[in-house]
């Protein structure tokens, strides 16, 4: 592959009003790309099948990246930071075996009777959201429905009490987006996150922080670091992957209102849908 196939200035291209437009650029230039501008280097793999394949070689492509390094750094990195390990400890940075024990405990914590609980409370906090909407005149979508609904969802099953949603979702803000402060507010995130576990091991609840700190699997629980990374996960991608989900299915059946008519009067294509949805 030759240096143009392999350096791409992702800023430059970012003003662009349709971020779409960006990544077809990409795809055309080359499924991988290596892109300049970054703090750090990074790869982008938007072919299909090259996707599929990294996918599927797990041995050879790896989540934690301190194993793609010299030995000399990768000991160095082994002080790493408390939030560093904090931060990446979750089924997210780690490879197997540690990925498919933490995947079997945490198994243990979604039970089907949590499931199907958890799908009737989502239909009626959203119904009770669409139902607050005015009859007439215009509301923000995201104001009013995208950022409520998952914020409330995973309080809820999480456990996390009311009047701190406000306070989660900026810290799940900052997970993802950073800030000046990022190191201050991540460290502040997970001290509350100890705070719950403290109180469900003291008093456990019927809501999914007090069912991981129960999951076992062959006598093996989560430890503390990787108890407080896994509920950071599930906050953070249980609340952004479904605001980016929602809005983006919005705004395209809005852009295509024929699909959006053929939607409402074949409800049955609900779930093609929303699997189009998921690759916006």
């Amino acid at each position: 592959m030759n240096k143009d196939n392999r350096e791409y200035n992702l800023y430059s291209q970012s003003s662009r009003a349709n971020v779409y437009e960006t990544y077809a650029q990409m795809r055309e230039k080359s499924p991988i790309l290596a892109v300049d501008g970054l703090p750090s280097s990074m790869w982008f793999v938007t072919g299909f099948e090259e996707a599929k394949h990294i996918l599927a070689h797990h041995k050879q492509f790896v989540k934690d990246y301190r194993k793609t390094l010299p030995e000399a750094e990768a000991q160095q990195l082994n002080l790493e930071t408390e939030l560093f390990k904090l931060l990446n400890y979750n089924l997210l940075g780690v490879d197997a075996p540690d990925h498919t024990r933490l995947r079997t405990i945490v198994s243990k914590a979604f039970t089907h009777r949590r499931v199907l609980a958890l799908q009737r409370r989502i239909q009626q906090i959203t119904d009770e959201l669409i139902d607050a909407f005015p009859e007439d005149g215009e509301i923000d979508l995201i104001d009013r429905f995208t950022f409520q609904l998952p914020i409330v969802v995973i309080c809820e099953l999480l456990g996390v009490p009311v009047e701190d949603r406000d306070q989660l979702r900026m810290w799940s803000n900052t997970f993802v987006e950073g800030s000046y402060s990022y190191a201050q507010e991540m460290m502040e995130f997970f001290r509350y996150i100890a705070q719950l576990v403290a109180e469900r091991r003291d008093k456990p609840q019927d809501d999914l922080i007090s069912a991981l700190v129960q999951a076992e699997e062959n006598d093996e629980r989560l430890n503390g670091r990787e108890l407080y990374s896994m509920i950071a996960l599930l906050i953070v991608a249980g609340y952004q992957t479904t605001i980016n989900l929602i809005t983006n299915g919005m705004l395209a059946l809005l852009q295509h209102p024929d699909q959006m008519r053929r939607l409402q009067e074949s409800p049955d294509l609900t779930a093609t849908t929303i699997e189009e949805f998921l690759a916006l």
